[in-house]
């Protein structure tokens, strides 16, 4: 593994504008990411309030995706920015994941609640019912989080 790594073999294939983009700075390259990152997470954001499950699942993978390259970079931008902001997208993440577990469920108790004794029939429909009171709300929390998210300064642009 080292002689791979001192080797650069892991560059062989690699052509024009993505051996380039390997070549430049790690910072550079972190701030490139990130910016697209977010203006990706933007363009996803801008319907989100009348969003269906499809699309509000996509903005969670997008949020994931993000997280990720914080992580990788959160060395080459400040700390307590680049908190603020990891913070604010680990809160629209899991929001997000309720609403999936949810939509999960209600579905799965929906087909449950088929060819059930009344009773049985009857829980399950209420349990669907109580669901989707729990969804609004987490949507309406979802819209609210994503307001405030979208006014956060971006952390990379305080580099040091």
């Amino acid at each position: 593994l080292t002689g791979w790594i001192a080797c650069r073999r892991w560059r062989a294939g690699m052509k024009g504008k993505e051996l380039r983009r390997f070549r430049q700075p790690v910072g550079d390259m972190a701030l490139a990411a990130l910016e697209k990152g977010h203006r990706r997470l933007l363009r996803s954001g801008e319907t989100l309030a009348w969003a269906g499950d499809v699309e509000w699942h996509r903005l969670r993978i997008a949020i994931k995706r993000q997280r990720y390259f914080i992580e990788l970079f959160h060395g080459c931008f400040p700390a307590k920015s680049m908190g603020r902001y990891t913070e604010a997208l680990a809160s629209l993440q899991e929001r997000l994941g309720a609403l999936q577990d949810l939509a999960n469920a209600e579905a799965s108790f929906v087909k449950m609640a088929r060819g059930q004794l009344e009773p049985v029939s009857a829980f399950l429909r209420a349990t669907v019912l109580w669901q989707a009171r729990e969804r609004a709300w987490l949507r309406e929390s979802v819209v609210q989080h994503w307001a405030e998210f979208a006014e956060l300064k971006r952390p990379w642009h305080d580099r040091r």
